[in-house]
């Protein structure tokens, strides 16, 4: 079964009670954000908000919410806006401008978690957002890795990140 809102998991957790099977976890898909924003809940998926989260909670389930490594072009603007003007993604052109990929979500710019102001700057503030309309219990990172749809590769090739250019 597809959870994909607050009646998918109600829904979801019923059957499951009503079978007598145990379930420990839900596992979000990225899909729950607003208007493809990084680290919001969707009000029209979730009108209850936190209130539904807590409520699984007190059945000891647990929530793992969906976060990907990358935020695109046509999210809200608020994470992209800072990955971009505070230079917190990967960049191209020897580290001159943000490198965009085609993503699930469209062209997205990618988390560059190697720089030291990207934890305090946006993942940090996210996060705390996200367990503010959630109460997560984990996270999982979706992709795991920098991937762009549009080449399949697994970096630019001009990154200073790139094998030719750290000489392998």
């Amino acid at each position: 079964m597809k959870v994909s809102d607050e009646n998918s998991i109600l829904s979801l957790v019923q059957k499951y009670e009503a079978n007598d099977l145990p379930l420990e976890a839900i596992w979000l898909p990225c899909n729950y954000n607003h208007d493809k924003e990084p680290f919001t809940l969707d009000p029209a998926k979730f009108p209850n908000g936190i209130k539904v989260f807590n409520e699984l909670h007190e059945k000891g389930i647990k929530i793992i919410p969906c976060v990907a490594p990358y935020i695109a072009k046509k999210s809200s603007g608020k994470y992209y806006n800072l990955l971009i003007n505070e230079k917190l993604s990967i960049l191209e052109g020897m580290g001159k401008e943000t490198y965009i990929g085609k993503t699930n979500d469209g062209e997205s710019g990618f988390i560059d978690f190697f720089n030291p102001n990207t934890y305090a700057k946006l993942w940090q503030p996210g996060l705390k957002a996200l367990f503010a309309a959630t109460n997560f219990d984990g996270l999982w990172l979706d992709f795991n890795e920098f991937t762009t749809l549009e080449t399949n590769e697994a970096y630019p090739t001009d990154s200073p990140f790139s094998p030719k250019n750290l000489n392998m």
